[in-house]
């Protein structure tokens, strides 16, 4: 007995959030993927009753020659359809049928939750069905603009890092020549920098071993006075000195005193200059 199975709809299943739409397209591509399934009773549990056979899309609906012993009077037919969903904004669309698990004869057909208008068995969908399917596409067309601003933002992020990139690429080629400038520059100087350091150090060492009187611990504590701490202790000590010649007991009278004028006590002289501009150096312990 040819009876009509299923048509275009949107059903409600326990499990899922939303309901799943079948549309005409679904169905028909349904029917040429299988043509005959297996007819259980109820929650697709029994065993085989019969079965359901010729399935076809014939004037918007999904038919089949139905074979069972069993009565089927006042029962409805509830395909387990194996499919793909799609998620929709407002629905899961059943997309790329593969076959049926069976078809359940049930006394508690789902019910619907939009049913597309036909006109005398036809496939044309009332206006229920066109504002159904308009909804959909204005839902997908808001995802695609939500979509679409999330690209647009990561394009702005995009362009504004490479933007960087360039300026970064800029300042490290300035960079690098800078550096190759400048290292031709100190690889030129080089020879009067060394001879530079090595006549200060000459310079330092010197004044060390005539402030030191070449006295060993004395030298020790000056080992690390840098240079014009070393020329100040120097011209200090110039001015402390009486002129050589003249004796240190009456610097007024050239012939009074005892003349005392040898190298020994000028080096006590110097030696007593820098011991009073910086007694800190040479405190000695008691």
């Amino acid at each position: 007995m040819i009876t009509k199975l299923f048509e275009p709809c949107m059903m409600n299943y326990k499990g899922y959030d939303k309901p799943i739409r079948y549309t005409e397209e679904f169905l028909e591509e349904l029917a040429n993927t299988v043509t005959e399934t297996n007819l259980v009773l109820e929650e697709h549990l029994t065993p085989s009753i019969g079965k359901v056979s010729k399935i076809t899309f014939t004037d918007g609906a999904l038919f089949g020659d139905v074979e069972t012993e069993e009565a089927t009077d006042n029962l409805k037919y509830s395909p387990y359809i194996n499919c793909t969903l799609q998620e929709e904004e407002d629905c899961w669309l059943a997309i790329k049928p593969t076959g049926f698990k069976d078809i359940a004869l049930t006394s508690k057909p789902r019910k619907p939750v939009s049913l597309p208008n036909t006109n005398n068995g036809g496939s044309k969908m009332g206006n229920e069905g066109s504002d159904t399917t308009i909804k959909i596409l204005e839902g997908q067309v808001k995802d695609l603009n939500k979509k679409l601003v999330v690209e647009e933002n990561k394009n702005k992020a995009n362009e504004d890092k490479l933007k960087k990139f360039d300026e970064m690429e800029k300042e490290l080629k300035d960079l690098r020549e800078w550096k190759e400038t400048n290292e031709k520059i100190i690889e030129e100087q080089k020879p009067i920098i060394d001879a530079y350091k090595k006549d200060q150090e000459t310079k330092r060492s010197e004044l060390i071993n005539k402030l030191s009187n070449g006295n060993e611990e004395i030298k020790a504590q000056m080992k690390d006075v840098d240079l014009k701490t070393l020329e100040l202790w120097d011209n200090l000590q110039a001015h402390e000195q009486p002129p050589q010649g003249i004796s240190t007991n009456n610097a007024e009278g050239l012939n009074e005193g005892d003349g005392s004028n040898d190298a020994e006590k000028e080096r006590e002289n110097r030696m007593n200059a820098v011991e009073n501009a910086f007694p800190d150096l040479f405190n000695k312990e008691e």
